[in-house]
């Protein structure tokens, strides 16, 4: 039988992870495979871990090379394979050992040249951490079960498949007759195999299974030891370009080429650009910026692209030279937030999810009231105590505990040219919150940026008043990146500040707390108001996720529940109208029709009003109708007590009638018994014979005598 799957694996100094490795695709289901190990100059045990499996198994084969990068090593292993399919694996990964198995039984009754599938990430060493890694895009295609290639997705093709090299299995004679390879530079060397392929391909077919483990945090690993060379990530893209230009069919892909170039080159500038100031981000922008204003993009449509988030990016970065790009990439990035004793024993889990975020802060500060915690580190829990001593968070003490406003009034103030991004302490944020919030601001550098934002709904006709804020449209996703002033942003949710977007009313701590002491996001957003600025939603896929434990009391309870976020948002505006000689929140809140057309307003206000007041008499009826239903559940309790004595009363009678009965039944059983033995002694004296004696004389008697 010939050998079915050639699996290629580059090693370079994996001695630690190879045995689970080699032991994971060596116990696969489908056994006519061969392993091809290509050992990119180790200086570890890589080496004699190879042979000594190659000694227990024929089907792994080692070859040798001076260091040259994983590209190298795969092409290098391609050379030798001989099997029908081929499959690139790294040296620190897990197989399912079905994988082979379904893949080449997917692509034998396809046909395709391509299959693709899912694989998960695991840390630490545990595959039970493991979560999904999706190998392919599921919402870019009708179904999972299609087989399709560019002639169905011509606008996508190059984005369907995840460009990795461990999510794909390909036929060898398809890459020998296209000749597909790998680029032989340090890092980013999978993105123009993988996308080239697909390309070319005529038959893609998906396997909607898990069917490898990716490890993650493994620093000696050739994933991992990316130098994140911004050269490497031109030539691999460039490279892509240049040979998908190539194909008598290129105009119908042209879309798909320019989603491909803007996805991969902004991701790169988001990622491995955060020092942007140095001369490799320097060049690497100015090549992205003047590639997006090539020809390439002349015919250019958002369509092509439909994250509108890249859709945001790429329009700022084509229309932003490198020197207004860098006052704004290159600021400090600062995480804020604060607590009280209720919740410091959890707090801990808020600094380990800022410390997993896909983008790192420059540093996270958590602000603590000496006077809640009079004993200072004595009070705080060991937890939180370790990730300070990592650096993982700074604690500070502030002399006076100013509630909430804590988050954002010392921060703001030390740093004022830094980007502020507020959290709570009662949350479980998304690992790329930061990552968000930052883009976002990237694209709206003018801008308040928030995960999470309400709509001030206004009642023009009413001279500005504004409804209550139970009312308003809460969590709005409609049109994330585009600013409003009508947008209300939640600052707890992740919220980033920009410096200078906020009135330098926002510190006078005597009013906030004389007006507005429990709601610090009131006060910001009227300060942003007044300042003209306005917020900007960065998701459309955000969603709330409480720590469990943390809400027995809550702020909520208290704004919402019991009206006082009204109470503060009229009483700040109505100093602020003092302070300026005019409601210069109504004047900035009317000067953006986004996200309701003003027209719509009056009417809209008036329906929630009177909705409003709906409830509000429904409310009051339903009080009501609860106060009777209350008294006749009193009464109702009386009567059943009542009910309850006499029923024990009869019980007792009923009691003492069994008990009387009882007596009855046993004198009757006992007169039974004496009249049975009366009976008894009866016929006995009848037969015996003194009785007929006594008989025979007296009827002598009855006859002498004459007497009856």
């Amino acid at each position: 039988m010939g050998i079915s799957v050639s699996v290629i694996i580059p090693i370079y100094n994996a001695e630690k992870y190879l045995p689970q490795c080699l032991d994971s695709l060596l116990g696969q289901t489908l056994s006519d495979i061969e392993i091809i190990c290509i050992d990119d100059g180790s200086t570890d045990g890589s080496l004699k871990v190879l042979e000594a499996y190659q000694k227990q198994d024929y089907r792994v084969k080692i070859s040798s090379q001076k260091n040259a990068g994983a590209g190298a090593a795969r092409n290098r292993g391609i050379t030798y394979a001989n099997g029908k399919y081929v499959y690139f694996f790294d040296a620190d990964d897990v197989a399912d050992k079905k994988l082979l198995e379904l893949a080449f039984n997917r692509a034998e009754e396809t046909e395709a040249d391509i299959v693709a599938f899912n694989g998960s990430t695991f840390t630490d060493d545990d595959l039970s951490t493991a979560k999904l890694k999706q190998g392919f895009s599921k919402g870019s295609v009708k179904s999972v079960g299609e087989v399709f290639s560019y002639k169905d997705y011509p606008q996508s093709i190059l984005s369907i498949v995840n460009v990795v090299p461990w999510n794909k299995l390909i036929l060898r004679s398809f890459i020998l007759e296209k000749g597909l390879k790998y680029e032989e530079i340090s890092s980013t060397n999978d993105i123009t195999f993988s996308a080239v392929a697909a390309a070319n391909a005529s038959k893609i077919a998906l396997l909607d299974k898990n069917l490898m483990y990716y490890r993650l945090g493994h620093s000696g690993t050739v994933s991992s030891t990316k130098t994140k060379n911004l050269n490497n990530v031109i030539t691999a893209v460039e490279s892509v370009a240049s040979q998908v230009e190539t194909l008598e069919y290129y105009e119908e892909i042209k879309p798909s080429l320019m989603r491909f170039v803007i996805d991969n080159y902004i991701f790169a500038f988001m990622s491995y650009t955060d020092d942007f100031a140095s001369d490799i981000s320097k060049d690497y922008y100015n090549f992205i910026y003047e590639r997006f204003n090539s020809d390439l993009f002349a015919d250019y449509r958002e369509e092509y692209v439909p994250s509108v988030k890249l859709r945001r990016l790429y329009r700022k970065i084509k229309n932003t030279p490198y020197d207004e790009m860098l006052e704004i990439k290159g600021k400090q990035l600062i995480v804020s937030f604060t607590t009280y004793p209720k919740r410091i024993s959890t707090i801990h889990r808020v600094v380990d999810n800022i410390a997993r975020q896909s983008k790192k802060a420059d540093a996270v500060y958590l602000w603590l009231a000496s006077e809640q915690f009079p004993n200072g580190n004595a009070d705080l829990p060991q937890e939180l105590l370790e990730r300070a001593e990592q650096g993982l968070v700074e604690i500070r003490w502030c002399d006076e505990d100013i509630r909430s406003h804590k988050k954002y009034f010392y921060a703001m103030q030390e740093f004022p040219q830094a980007l502020i991004v507020t959290l709570d302490d009662d949350l479980v944020y998304p690992d790329n919150i930061i990552q968000t919030l930052f883009e976002c601001y990237i694209c709206n550098p003018d801008c308040v940026s928030a995960m999470r934002a309400h709509v001030e709904i206004i009642n023009f006709q009413k001279y500005g008043e504004v409804i209550p804020y139970e009312l308003w449209l809460p969590e709005y996703r409609d049109r994330i990146f585009e600013p409003s002033m009508q947008l209300f942003a939640t600052s707890g949710a992740g919220t980033l500040y920009p410096p200078n977007v906020l009135d330098k009313h926002v510190f006078n701590k005597e009013k906030f707390l004389e007006l507005c002491p429990l709601a610090d996001d009131i006060w910001l957003n009227i300060m942003q108001l007044v300042k003209g600025t306005p917020t900007v939603v960065a998701s459309d896929n955000y969603f709330l996720h409480l720590i469990e434990g943390t809400q027995e009391t809550t702020l909520f309870d208290e704004n919402v529940g019991g009206g006082k976020n009204d109470l503060q948002y009229a009483a700040v505006r109505e100093w602020i109208k003092s302070e300026f000689g005019e409601d210069v929140v109504y004047k900035h809140l009317t000067e953006s029709n986004l996200p309701l057309n003003l027209a719509d307003y009056d009417v809209f206000s008036e329906y929630l009003i009177f909705l409003h007041n709906t409830e509000k008499q429904l409310r009051r009826k339903l009080a009501q109708s609860n106060k009777e239903k209350s008294e006749t559940a009193r009464k109702l309790k009386t009567a059943y007590a009542e009910k309850s004595e006499v029923t024990k009363k009869l019980n007792q009678t009923y009691e003492e009638k069994a008990e009387r009965g009882r007596e009855l039944q046993k004198l009757q059983q006992d007169y039974n018994k004496t009249s049975k033995a009366l009976k008894d002694l009866r016929r006995q004296t009848k037969r015996s014979y003194i009785f007929r004696t006594e008989r025979f004389v007296y009827r002598k008697l009855k006859r002498l005598t004459g007497k009856k």
